[in-house]
């Protein structure tokens, strides 16, 4: 006779749940992180490279080229708060002259 599978507990649910969501904002983070750097140019070990500002990843493994999606959706990220913050190259102690 058929027997009805054991269902999880919520704790165990929730447990997994967080612990999947703490993987995706280390990630986010990191990716961030790097962005960060590369705009500064602080950058150690790491080069942007031109195919990277085409968008043009051909030939890139998949978890590589997944990485630099990530990578390209931070620097993004960044650039938009800076505009936000009016950080694009312009001093604002500083009139124009």
């Amino acid at each position: 006779m058929a027997v009805p599978k054991k269902s999880i507990s919520s704790s165990k649910k929730r447990i997994r749940k967080n612990r999947w969501k703490v993987k995706g904002s280390l990630e986010a983070l990191k990716a961030f992180s790097l962005s960060k750097s590369l705009s500064t140019g602080n950058s150690k070990g790491f080069s942007l490279a031109k195919s990277l500002s085409t968008g043009n990843s051909k030939g890139v493994p998949f978890n590589r080229r997944r990485d630099l999606l990530l990578l390209q959706e931070a620097i993004r990220f960044l650039e938009r708060v800076e505009a936000e913050k009016g950080l694009n190259g312009v001093n604002e102690d500083r009139p124009d002259s």
